[in-house]
């Protein structure tokens, strides 16, 4: 077999980058556009390291395919390429994934211009042809699917209920109030809120809105993705990504024929609309210190920090973290904690039935009183009134 030969016939005929590895090692590479760093990155230590003989990744719109010839030892990975063609918002995450600067942006955006957009399904069709051309194995597109879900899902399932991972039988929905907590974490940027709040016990069902079992599971899955999608533009996630974003998984969706990968695919949905938010509230143009302090604040919104405790765990002195935090967002790191308290107050006093005063113990303010000063300041108005209208 040549290789070689093999790999570059398959990048010319679909357009897309296709790359040979034996041992671990890269032996020759194929593109009509290359681009340095190789997004090949964002799968390659988990692609090569696998067991699977085939594979499908997906990284924030790009999808790879990997497979594996297993008698020499031979790794053949097709991609990046993608089904909808990632916008400004998505080609941001991705950069950032990168390490890429803001300068390589253009040169960035026109090597993704000259890669082709293929569906998942047809993506998937070839994958499955390579692997039974290489492996005298066959497989379906679904196979496939089914178990990029459970790669792709294997964070949240450990932190699963039994209830949830193992049954096939049950229709598990949220009920009304917990559905506005879910898309509230979605608008404010918090996956690992979501991450917890799937592995507490589900309730409620939804009602009947297809004839057959496999139909309603995926008419609500597809409501799921645009109540999601509007969820993350209003927490700053572009029209175009977010509109994307549900496309493709409501693709993936009607691909799954169970209801656990169902389920499975619905909740890295929602954590990766999630994931889409937290990176565009902590980018931007600035300097890696100040979107660590963001990050760190973000997700320890409920605790009692300090200004040295922030510049502790960001690693430079205090002094030097509130003078850069300063130029570079144009308030003090003090006013910008408050103001993350007061927007995590708002959703809290939306989307749940909490006490005002577990509310301020929650945030970790020293009483309620001063809760209710806090956030009057910032609103112009008392939690209650907030709560009311």
């Amino acid at each position: 077999m040549d290789y070689h030969y093999f790999c570059e016939t398959l990048s010319h005929l679909m357009g897309i980058p296709v790359r040979l590895y034996r041992s671990g090692k890269i032996l020759h590479q194929c593109s009509n556009v290359e681009f340095s760093p190789d997004p090949v990155s964002l799968v390659l230590s988990d692609s090569l390291s696998s067991g699977q003989t085939v594979q499908f990744y997906e990284s924030s719109l790009l999808f790879f395919g990997v497979i594996h010839a297993k008698k020499p030892n031979i790794a053949i990975i097709i991609g990046p390429t993608f089904s909808v063609r990632p916008g400004s918002d998505s080609i941001h995450v991705l950069m950032q994934k990168l390490g890429l600067p803001h300068e390589q942006m253009r040169a960035f955006r026109y090597y993704l211009d000259n890669i082709p957009t293929y569906p998942i399904e047809s993506f998937l069709q070839v994958l499955c042809f390579i692997h039974y051309f290489f492996n005298k194995k066959k497989l379906s597109v679904s196979d496939l699917i089914v178990q990029n879900v459970s790669l792709a899902s294997s964070q949240t399932e450990r932190t699963l209920p039994p209830e949830v991972i193992e049954s096939e039988q049950e229709v598990i929905h949220n009920t009304y109030q917990m559905e506005q907590q879910m898309l509230s974490y979605i608008v404010a940027g918090q996956p690992d809120a979501l991450k917890s709040m799937f592995s507490g016990p589900p309730t409620g069902r939804v009602g009947r809105i297809a004839h057959d079992e496999l139909r309603q599971l995926k008419n609500t899955f597809v409501c799921a993705a645009t109540l999601a999608s509007r969820s993350a533009i209003q927490g700053g996630v572009s029209h175009e990504t977010a509109f994307a974003m549900s496309d493709f998984y409501i693709q993936k969706a009607e691909l799954l024929n169970d209801y656990t990968s169902l389920t499975k695919l619905n909740m890295s949905m929602l954590i990766d609309f999630a994931n889409h938010v937290e990176a565009l509230k902590s980018s931007g143009s600035y300097s890696k210190h100040v979107i660590a302090a963001i990050r760190y604040v973000n997700k320890n919104i409920n605790q009692k920090l300090s200004l040295d405790q922030i510049a502790g765990t960001v690693g430079i002195s205090r002094t030097h973290l509130c003078a850069i935090f300063k130029l570079e967002t144009g308030k003090t790191l003090l006013t910008y904690f408050t103001e993350r308290k007061t927007t995590e107050a708002k959703r809290l006093l939306t989307t749940t039935d909490m006490p005002l005063g577990s509310i301020s113990e929650y945030l970790g303010y020293s009483s309620q009183s001063h809760f209710q000063r806090v956030f009057r300041d910032q609103t112009g108005m008392t939690p209650l009134k907030y709560r009311n209208h």
